[in-house]
């Protein structure tokens, strides 16, 4: 799986080392910066094919202003973390875009069960079966704005959260809203549902520009 597909292993990661007690996602501290507002990004990069992406993702992190920590305080240790596929327009149709966001988990000695969640600093935009990739860099300097609780994952949820390259298949493959039963359909919804979950506090950063797709999610 291609670092800027789904980022499972980060979740799974950040999951083990909670306690076992689960932690419910904080609200949002303060809406993302919009494009401009804090520090100018660099320009729109050109339709990339998919196989120079993650090339293209590495560039623009080494290049994000991190901030500096205060001197009486350890850094936080941020990863870039990339969201599901999220469409422009629901229900979808044979021009939809699709939307995945590149923000940042960070790990912060001062939380027990907790990270602290960046804005995007950038999102990847795909068009049905194009193998080419829109990179659209949305800040130059990396903006901590909230705190997502974590919890351990099971295997049974392991397993849904597996199937993400399936999903996102299926996902840009579609043109007009499947039957409610189709299979395929019912997987999608079910493993939406469950990164949803897992993701609540990145989710409210960006929940205004897909709100209809959310909704119909929870249905």
């Amino acid at each position: 799986m291609n670092m800027w597909h789904y980022s499972l292993l980060a979740c799974l990661l950040l999951s083990s080392c909670s306690s076992n007690s689960p932690t419910k996602p904080t609200t949002t501290i303060r809406p993302f910066p919009t494009a401009g507002k804090t520090t100018e990004p660099t320009a729109k990069i050109n339709p990339v094919p998919t196989a120079g992406v993650e090339q293209q993702l590495q560039e623009l992190w080494n290049r994000l202003d991190k901030g500096t920590p205060p001197a009486n305080k350890l850094p936080i240790s941020w990863k870039p973390a990339y969201s599901v596929l999220f469409p422009g327009e629901w229900p979808p149709s044979a021009t939809t875009t699709w939307v995945r966001y590149a923000y940042a988990q960070g790990m912060d000695m001062d939380l027990r069960d907790g990270v602290r969640v960046a804005a995007p600093w950038a999102k990847l935009e795909f068009r049905g079966n194009s193998d080419n990739v829109t990179i659209v860099p949305l800040s130059a300097k990396l903006e901590p704005v909230t705190i997502q609780g974590v919890q351990p994952i099971d295997a049974a949820t392991q397993a849904i959260l597996a199937k993400g390259d399936a999903v996102s298949t299926f996902s840009l493959q579609l043109t007009a809203l499947p039957q409610p039963k189709n299979p395929q359909l019912v997987e999608m919804r079910t493993f939406y549902r469950t990164w949803l979950k897992y993701n609540g506090a990145f989710v409210n950063l960006i929940r205004s520009n897909h709100s209809k797709f959310l909704e119909w999610l929870n249905d």
